[in-house]
């Protein structure tokens, strides 16, 4: 990997912490209190789609479905002799399914109450009653398409789906910007790690290049 591709990275998951950090201080529970004030409506249009959507991505069978997929192909185009593939879905089930581990593990050790706990008089913070922190559908969705768009970044457009999910949990109060934030740098810093173990090359890479 490129030392400038490390840097971007690098960049990116302490502006993404320090953002994090920043919204815990003084974001999160303004940002609450305006979606229970103004976005209900928008927040009962959304959750539809949300539904249609953790269908489509196979909640229902397991949260982990399309990495477990993924590692599988990956595995079974290395026994085929096929070890470029194998390291592209290796890397992009991996970097899923660990970033929405750490996130679940993360949330048993904060334990935060969600949004709409507080504003319901539940005022402990962290390290009470709760799994707010970080989000498991951010982490979900980032976890999943941020290294499919590390690989090809023609795919880039498809970060709105993450960025929409994570926002229709701010606005139904069931996560607060820290949450969300947090998650996506969890994703971050797990595509790093696996790109850098199956050496996979940075958006500075060739258009036409992928692997090492």
């Amino acid at each position: 990997m490129k030392t400038s591709g490390n840097r971007i990275i690098v960049t990116i998951f302490i502006m993404l912490i320090t953002l994090t950090l920043a919204s815990v201080a003084g974001i999160d529970k303004p940002l609450a209190v305006y979606a229970e004030n103004n976005l209900k409506s928008l927040d009962t249009a959304i959750e539809p789609v949300i539904l249609y959507l953790e269908t489509i991505f196979g909640f229902g069978i397991s949260k982990y479905l399309f990495g477990f997929v993924a590692v599988a192909v990956g595995l079974a185009a290395y026994l085929f002799k096929r070890p470029d593939v194998s390291r592209i879905f290796l890397f992009i089930g991996l970097t899923h399914i660990i970033t929405r581990v750490v996130a679940g593990v993360l949330k048993n050790a904060f334990l935060r109450p969600r949004p709409f706990e507080w504003l319901d008089g539940n005022d402990s913070g962290f390290f009470s009653v709760g799994n707010s922190f970080p989000s498991g559908h951010a982490a979900h969705f980032f976890g999943l398409l941020l290294p499919i768009v590390f690989l090809y970044r023609r795919f880039a457009w498809m970060l709105v789906l993450p960025v929409f999910v994570s926002l229709s949990r701010i606005i139904a109060n069931d996560h607060y910007l820290s949450d969300v934030l947090a998650s996506v740098a969890i994703a971050v810093l797990f595509t790093w790690i696996f790109a850098r173990l199956f050496k996979i090359r940075t958006l500075v890479r060739p258009r036409h290049s992928v692997v090492c």
